[in-house]
């Protein structure tokens, strides 16, 4: 998928936390610094419907096109220093999202300059799948 910044992002999600989520990444908000990237469904999307202290950097993907937009604008963001996975199953059953989807996720994270610090959260390391999706 190509994907293009004047895009409209009320056409790329229906889910508001996540529209304004983008925004913060496309007009490169210097005070959002911060972001958690987790499954829908799981237990920080739950959290992000029960406490407004956190939920505008919790974002829920959708769909897949729906987190190829999202590592789009993380890559052109220029604020950015953190980012947490959370709940991440990448192929197999359960797995929310395809190889493909997290592909396109990783190719504009990678063009990611600011981000300092990643954390991973409730995901499986040790079967070595994560990590290729991150190679430049």
């Amino acid at each position: 998928m190509y994907y293009d910044s004047r895009m409209n992002i009320e056409d790329i999600t229906s889910d508001e936390i996540n529209r304004k989520i983008l925004h913060k990444l496309k007009n490169n908000d210097p005070s959002f610094t911060s972001i958690r990237v987790c499954n829908p469904g799981g237990r920080f999307h739950e959290l992000r419907q029960e406490r407004v202290d956190v939920r505008n950097n919790i974002y829920c993907p959708s769909g897949g096109d729906d987190l190829g937009w999202l590592g789009h604008f993380i890559g052109k963001n220029t604020h950015l220093t953190r980012i947490e996975l959370a709940n991440y199953t990448p192929s197999g059953e359960g797995a929310a999202f395809s190889r493909q989807d997290i592909t396109s996720f990783g190719r504009g994270f990678n063009s990611n300059k600011s981000i300092r610090e990643i954390k991973f959260w409730n995901i499986n390391l040790s079967e070595g799948e994560f990590f290729p999706l991150l190679a430049p």
